[in-house]
């Protein structure tokens, strides 16, 4: 692996430099957890291609980074998302137990309990967080299989940089652990997005029609995963 650096205007840019073996061509990305691109390139690729493809988008690398939201650590009083509401993550340092969520909807604030030593805070609130998102990930996938009529698949989570879910050549289903940051409208429009893909193995008119009778909202929470999707990747460790 080879890495680069770029002077734009003043501000290095590191761009981190993968050679794949299936990889036919160069492909550029914004590493939005990492804060940095990553450029993809076949084995036996040119590095000074792949130079030249980075210096071309200089001003893009720049951009993309610049606007990525600074990260919130998972740590005591922080503010998070978790269904689309924030809710302060609260610690109890002498007490055991499950993490749980308090929601004050007269007051419309949200609280996350975590128990347990300071050490283990950050990865009993990722704990809870992958399964809260499994749960209702798997309810609205299963819900949306007996719409279709259809034996509803095995269903992983991921911390996935470039996709929030994905569907595999075997009927299995993929989908980032951060959608349950996100409103439900949107987790449950991607559940309904990689179902479909089940019927249709593409994004074909016929796709986004399914689509759209299983979810209502599809448009609704496209737009907003094209305005605020970005900042999932800010909560808490890439």
């Amino acid at each position: 692996m080879n890495n680069i650096e770029i002077d734009y205007f003043g501000s290095i840019l590191k761009i981190e430099v993968k050679r794949i073996s299936s990889a036919r061509k160069y492909t550029l990305r914004i590493h939005n957890g990492l804060r940095r691109a990553v450029l993809t390139m076949p084995v036996k690729g040119s590095i000074q291609t792949a130079f030249e493809l980075a210096k071309k988008n200089a001003g893009w690398i720049h951009s993309r980074i610049n606007h990525i939201p600074d990260a919130i650590p998972f740590i005591p009083h922080a503010e998070i998302w978790f269904k689309g509401q924030s809710h302060t993550l609260i610690h109890h340092p002498d007490k055991k137990g499950a993490t749980w969520v308090e929601f004050i909807a007269s007051d419309c604030k949200g609280f996350i309990h975590v128990n347990g030593d300071l050490p283990h805070f950050e990865r009993r609130l990722k704990e809870f967080l992958r399964k809260a998102a499994f749960v209702e990930l798997k309810s609205a996938v299963s819900s949306y299989c007996d719409l279709l009529h259809i034996p509803t698949p095995q269903l992983s989570l991921r911390d996935t940089k470039s996709r929030w879910g994905s569907c595999s050549a075997d009927g299995s289903l993929s989908f980032s652990w951060r959608l349950i940051m996100a409103p439900e409208f949107v987790l449950n429009y991607l559940a309904a997005h990689e179902v479909c893909h089940l019927i249709h193995l593409n994004h074909s008119p016929d796709f986004w029609k399914l689509t759209r009778s299983l979810c209502p909202m599809t448009d609704e929470a496209e737009l907003w995963l094209k305005k605020k999707g970005i900042e999932l990747y800010k909560f808490g460790a890439a």
